[in-house]
């Protein structure tokens, strides 16, 4: 059963286009379903599982928190997401990182599964759905540019623009081979350990003795890997599971702080300031009315 829940807050101007699949895909290797240009706010929520479509999502500036079953992973400036939206898949923002303007600017494709895209997918994003680019995108924020733009003007080369994202991963492909970025097995170890135990309280040291590695040496090499201290990854996924437990649950603070390893509904209302500028409880009421 297709679930799909999204409050998108735009704040400044954002564009979304749809493209109407042709009935002959003969000859397309790839198949664009909607495209946009987003600047989005300190309310956006995306959840959606059974969700036919495969995401390529590029973050110039700002940043979004990515949940995915018991795993978090920040996607910031600069960043590019891949994922299958047929699993479940969560994304949010919080507090705008650019003051009274957005918290996030967003490029995206969503593209229609076939064989070529899931290879592809699994290819690039065995360490994640993040994928790290550095100060060049690869041409990607053009390629969407140039969608909106042929579809404002009226029906796209959908050939065209096929081979366009074709290549674009291929280059991609090449670029990660190049400088062999993987996770190494101790960060996986330690976000599977922190992922079956966030509940308790976990330190540094913790993780370490998981991995049989000093704490100093497991926290730098997390924060390459992941772009994020352990404490840091530790918070988000606390208030990621907070937020699900606020958004679509009637639990109380207290419930909700107990039930994700914080110490007291205190705690939870500064984690929540932290993240969104707002008390749980107004996050609880922003997102449902705008949900609804």
């Amino acid at each position: 059963m297709k679930t799909t829940k999204v409050i998108s807050d735009f704040v400044m101007d954002s564009t979304v286009r749809f493209m109407w699949p042709r009935e002959d895909l003969s000859g397309l290797i790839f198949q664009i379903q909607f495209a946009g240009h987003e600047f989005v706010g300190p309310r956006y929520y995306v959840h959606r599982e059974n969700f036919n479509s495969f995401l390529l999502a590029y973050t110039p500036r700002g940043h979004t928190n990515i949940l995915l079953g018991e795993e978090n992973f920040c996607a910031d400036s600069n960043t590019l997401i891949f994922y299958d939206c047929t699993r479940p898949f969560t994304s949010t923002t919080d507090w705008p990182v650019y003051p009274d303007l957005f918290s996030a600017e967003l490029y995206y494709l969503h593209l229609h599964p076939n064989d070529l895209v899931k290879r592809f997918c699994s290819l690039l994003t065995h360490d994640g759905p993040v994928i790290r680019l550095g100060d060049d995108d690869g041409g990607f924020r053009n390629l969407v540019e140039e969608v909106l733009q042929a579809t404002e003007k009226g029906k796209p080369d959908e050939t065209y623009f096929s081979y366009r994202i074709y290549e674009f991963l291929c280059r991609l492909k090449e670029r990660m081979q190049s400088v062999t970025v993987s996770s190494p097995q101790a960060v996986k170890t330690v976000k599977r350990f922190i992922a079956k135990n966030f509940t308790e309280r976990i330190t540094v040291k913790d993780c370490a003795r998981v991995v049989h590695l000093s704490p100093n040496h497991i926290e730098n090499l997390f924060s390459e890997v992941v772009g994020v201290p352990i404490a840091t990854y530790i918070a988000n996924m606390r208030f990621h599971k907070s937020a699900e437990l606020l958004v679509n649950t009637d639990m109380s603070l207290s419930q909700i702080s107990e039930a994700v390893g914080l110490t007291d509904s205190r705690t939870l209302i500064r984690l929540c300031r932290k993240k969104t500028g707002i008390t749980p409880l107004a996050y609880r009421k922003s997102k449902r009315v705008q949900g609804d």
